[in-house]
């Protein structure tokens, strides 16, 4: 765990909010050491009556959206807007990244705190571990793909002691395969 106190110099260093152009995005875009975003001043096309008379947009601050806890903002460039992982475009600008395999992790957990010493390149696994550490993975019934509850797979290890496989997956909307695997404990093994 990395020391997170005012001692600590990337701390120190990024205490106060330093920004920085973003990747691809040099002219229009900066990318901040607290996870912010914002639109640089700038003209941008805009046609009257067939005509380019070009308008003035001022600097500001980028708007975040939300999805699966993680913040993000759709940037604009030749007319095509693209989705950006605010977590990822700090760490891609303020972290040197060793190994292209590793992925953004939070030391805190809290998916909403970019600020970039509160992120790291991490492995996979290392990334799983952080997420068990802090109750923060998606397994489960947490899981956004997920079609049971815990309670339902208490109920179906009960139904398998009298019932077949087939039986259950059809009283669950689920294939015979998922039941074989919730009898074998393959998949929700952290219910017993």
């Amino acid at each position: 765990m990395t020391d997170l106190t005012p001692e600590n110099p990337a701390v120190r260093l990024y205490a106060q909010e330093k920004w920085l152009p973003v990747k691809g995005y040099e002219e229009s875009y900066e990318i901040s050491s607290h996870g912010n975003v914002r639109a640089l001043a700038r003209t941008v096309d805009f046609y009257r009556e067939g005509k380019n008379i070009g308008r003035r947009l001022p600097q500001r601050n980028i708007r975040k959206g939300v999805h699966l806890g993680y913040f993000w903002v759709f940037l604009w460039k030749n007319g095509k807007k693209k989705n950006h992982r605010i977590h990822k475009m700090v760490a891609e600008h303020f972290l040197i990244k060793d190994d292209p395999t590793k992925m953004v992790a939070h030391f805190d957990g809290n998916r909403k705190n970019n600020r970039v010493e509160n992120l790291r390149w991490a492995t996979a696994k290392e990334n799983a571990q952080d997420m068990a550490r802090h109750k923060t993975s998606t397994w489960g019934e947490k899981s956004t793909h997920a079609k049971l509850k815990g309670s339902d797979i208490k109920q179906i290890r009960e139904l398998l002691k009298h019932k077949s496989q087939t039986d259950i997956a059809k009283k669950f909307s689920i294939s015979q395969s998922t039941v074989s695997k919730i009898k074998r404990k393959e998949t929700w093994e952290h219910l017993t």
